[in-house]
C-alpha cells in the first residue's frame, strides 16, 4: 500500500516565500503573477506529498529533495517516521543554494 504523506512548509520557507511574493507584487507591480506564483507553489507541494522520491536529490547534500516551482527551487526533507515531508527553504533557481544547507 502506497503511504500518505503530508506536508510542512517551515518558518524559514515561509519567509522565503514571501520575500518573493511582496518583491513580485510590490517591486515588479505584478500581484496577479505573485498569486499565481503561491497557487503554484501550494499545488507543487501537495503533488510532492503523492510521491516525493520522485523529486531530484540535492547534489550538496542529498538529505534534500528539489522542487522546481517556475523559476523557484523549494528544498525539502522526508521523514518517514512521521510519513512528512518538510519544506524547508526557497530559492531563487540561478542562486548558489548549498551554504544554507
Amino acid at each position: 500500500m502506497k503511504k500518505k504523506y503530508v506536508h510542512e512548509v517551515t518558518l524559514p520557507a515561509e519567509q522565503d516565500m514571501q520575500s518573493v511574493f511582496d518583491y513580485i507584487a510590490f517591486t515588479l507591480l505584478n500581484p496577479d503573477a505573485a498569486i499565481n506564483l503561491a497557487i503554484n507553489f501550494d499545488t507543487s507541494f501537495e503533488d510532492a506529498t503523492k510521491f516525493p522520491h520522485r523529486f531530484p536529490t540535492c547534489e550538496h547534500n542529498p538529505e534534500y529533495r528539489k522542487i522546481f516551482v517556475g523559476s523557484y527551487v523549494a528544498l525539502f526533507r522526508i521523514d518517514e517516521d512521521a510519513a512528512k515531508i518538510y519544506i524547508t527553504r526557497v530559492f531563487y533557481g540561478g542562486m548558489e543554494y548549498a551554504r544554507y544547507l
